[in-house]
């Protein structure tokens, strides 16, 4: 299972003022399927079996997403068979997603974008480039590496 939100804006026109209103609204949806058909699919072309869209759109004042997570496992039982399976849900690692992951008692995947993004904030060799007095050689750029990776561990 995947997902995401997002947040735009959307325009309404108001007809008794004659005026168009903008009111910020947030989506929150989530995908699910029980694998890749393999029937359908070829070569690099993979097809999704049992796909199912659930989205929940919060304007502005509401309050729509208070209780997602218990409309999303009601959406999930409706429509398949949870019994003796195990959830993994694809996402951004966003805070929602996993209080969603801890109460599914499921797994979470990083999507390949953010994977990347924290994996460049965890091991990006930037800040031992430069030296006050000139540049480190590859060897103290080493040494200071694993000593900064091991003190983040202890």
């Amino acid at each position: 299972m995947g997902v995401d939100d997002t947040y735009t804006n959307i325009f309404n026109y108001n007809k008794k003022l004659r005026k168009k209103e903008i009111s910020k609204s947030t989506i929150r949806m989530a995908y699910a399927h029980t694998g890749f058909d393999e029937k359908k699919s070829i070569n690099n072309r993979r097809f999704l079996r049992d796909k199912k869209l659930f989205m929940i759109l919060n304007d502005k004042g509401k309050n729509e997403l208070h209780n997602y997570d218990q409309k999303l496992y009601k959406f999930l039982n409706e429509n398949y068979e949870l019994k003796n399976k195990k959830l993994i849900i694809l996402g951004d690692g966003a805070s929602w997603i996993k209080t969603i992951a801890s109460q599914f008692h499921s797994d979470i995947v990083l999507d390949e974008f953010h994977l990347k993004k924290y994996l460049h904030q965890c091991f990006s060799f930037r800040r031992f480039k430069l030296k006050t007095k000139g540049y480190l050689n590859s060897v103290e750029i080493k040494k200071r590496a694993i000593y900064y990776d091991f003190g983040s561990i202890y």
